[in-house]
């Protein structure tokens, strides 16, 4: 019997290691446990961050609602600005400023800076969870340590701090289908450089019930950036998509005013570590891209 108990463990250990080389487990919970539906704990993998009841607040399952007002533990730079807290909507998006509890996303220019990974009238009142939780994980700061100077080819950055935020399955206002949505957020902050994950597992509806298609966007308060395929149908495509080399990932750095990418963050990075150049960057704004156009 124990031989048999032996075996069925070294399978189960191969198949963890078969699903993602960069999997881990967090301190919260020594065991983990996968249903069909939704998951009392998940382990994370080369996409989704590790989430779930065991290690993450829920956010009330109401229709437009979310958490009261978030309290950073740390003082977090955002946009040029440094923030200790912000508001976060079941609606698919996070608020810097205000508690805004629309369901529709913007089609004009907004006051107020946000990130929305997928904003839309979601609704989980009557299925699907969203989960968010702050911490300072040893083991999850240094994974997003590794892939944040892998995608943005950073020399000096330590995480400190990181923020999760998922939507597990959620469906939209009114919806009778059986189409369903998982994504979520990441922030991850050394206390002087911020950057943002978007990351897409699944996304099935691109609109709630003959509303706008759903708005993927980083705007800091007076330009945005907006994902491709964001307000169209072809929002869906962004689980196929990405600007890192992952599929269903696609990250920021969101500490200044200008949004940056990869391509465009070398420069940024330099000038941080060893400022031996002087850079000036012009930016040019149309209603969907940021247009960095950098010079030395």
């Amino acid at each position: 019997m124990m031989i048999v108990y032996g075996v069925l463990l070294l399978l189960y250990l191969v198949e963890i290691t078969q699903a993602g080389g960069d999997a881990i487990v967090t301190t919260a919970s020594t065991t983990a446990s996968t249903t069909a539906s939704t998951t009392a704990y998940t382990l994370g993998s080369d996409l989704l961050y590790p989430y779930g009841s065991k290690v993450d607040y829920l956010s009330p399952q109401d229709d437009d609602g979310g958490p009261p007002q978030l309290t950073l533990t740390t003082n977090v730079p955002f946009f040029g600005e440094m923030y200790s807290s912000f508001y976060m909507n079941n609606n698919g998006f996070l608020s810097l400023k205000f508690n805004i509890t629309d369901y529709r996303p913007p089609s004009q220019t907004v006051s107020y800076p946000f990130l929305a990974p997928f904003w839309s009238d979601v609704d989980n009142t009557q299925e699907g969870l969203i989960y968010y939780r702050q911490t300072n994980d040893s083991d999850l700061l240094v994974w997003a340590t590794s892939q944040l100077k892998t995608y943005f080819r950073l020399y000096k950055f330590n995480a400190t701090w990181i923020f999760v935020a998922t939507w597990e399955k959620v469906m939209f206002h009114g919806s009778k289908t059986t189409q369903r949505n998982t994504f979520q957020v990441v922030l991850i902050s050394d206390g002087k450089l911020t950057f943002a994950l978007f990351n897409y597992e699944a996304l099935q509806w691109p609109s709630y019930l003959n509303g706008p298609y759903a708005l993927a966007s980083l705007y800091n308060g007076t330009s945005n950036y907006t994902l491709p395929g964001s307000l169209t149908s072809s929002m869906t495509n962004l689980v196929t998509g990405t600007n890192v080399n992952v599929t269903g990932r696609w990250a920021f750095n969101i500490d200044s005013i200008t949004i940056y990418f990869t391509e465009t963050f070398i420069g940024k990075c330099n000038e941080i570590v060893t400022n031996n150049f002087t850079k000036i960057n012009i930016l040019m704004a149309n209603t969907s891209h940021l247009h960095l156009y950098t010079f030395y």
